[in-house]
Parts: structure tokens; C-alpha cells; sequence
């Protein structure tokens, strides 16, 4: 089964985002990413939330949901088979290796494993 582990929301001014979930839900920063351009943030059960800047357009990804799962590879072939669509197979890229598929609204999902990253 796979598991939501972190997702990336687009937002206006990431700074002013993370400060109101860390103010109202009790987050914590995680990180900045060096290029100054996303706040990660984490709850208590060590949920993540990638807060980046940018104005989404009807071109770009509202958000994007990271789902953890035993095998990347395997769960790639298995969801393809079952009719997903595709937006690039598994490669490694700055978030790790997987790839990247869209729900039937055009939602992002990227699937990742632990043995992957290591």
C-alpha cells in the first residue's frame, strides 16, 4: 500500500505560509532549499509540507503528493498496467528517483522508496 508521506503546495510568498502553519498548527521548518524558493515544514508525525513559491497557472500542478511505497519500479509497472497516466517513467531527479504521474484531475503524484534514495 502506499503511503502519503509529503506533498508540495504552490504558494505566494512561502516565508508568510510556513510562519502562519508554525503560528496556528504547531509545524516546525524542516528546511529552506538553498535556491531561497520553498519553506518545508513538519508536523508532529513527522508529515511534510514543501511550501514553494509560484503562481500556479492552468499549465502547472496545483500541488504535488509524494506517496512512499516497498518498490518504485514494481509499483510503476503496476499502476501503467492498471491505466495510469504517465508523465515521465522512473529517473532520478532532485527529489529522488521515481516518476511522475497524474490523477484523473491532473493532480501531480510522485511515488519514492526507501531503497532509492539510499
Amino acid at each position: 500500500m502506499a503511503h502519503l508521506d509529503h506533498l508540495t503546495l504552490f504558494v505566494g510568498d512561502h516565508h508568510a505560509t510556513a510562519r502562519w502553519y508554525t503560528e496556528n498548527l504547531g509545524f516546525e521548518v524542516e528546511f529552506e532549499t538553498p535556491d531561497g524558493l520553498t519553506t518545508a515544514i513538519r508536523d508532529d508525525r513527522d508529515f511534510t509540507i514543501f511550501l514553494t513559491n509560484r503562481t500556479p497557472s492552468e499549465e502547472e500542478p496545483r500541488c504535488i503528493l509524494y506517496f512512499e511505497v516497498p518498490d518504485v519500479d514494481v509499483e510503476y509497472q503496476r499502476l501503467i498496467e492498471k491505466g495510469a497516466t504517465s508523465i515521465h517513467a522512473p529517473s532520478t531527479s532532485p527529489w529522488g528517483y521515481g516518476p511522475e504521474l497524474a490523477d484523473p484531475d491532473g493532480h501531480r503524484i510522485r511515488i519514492w522508496d526507501t531503497r532509492s534514495v539510499t
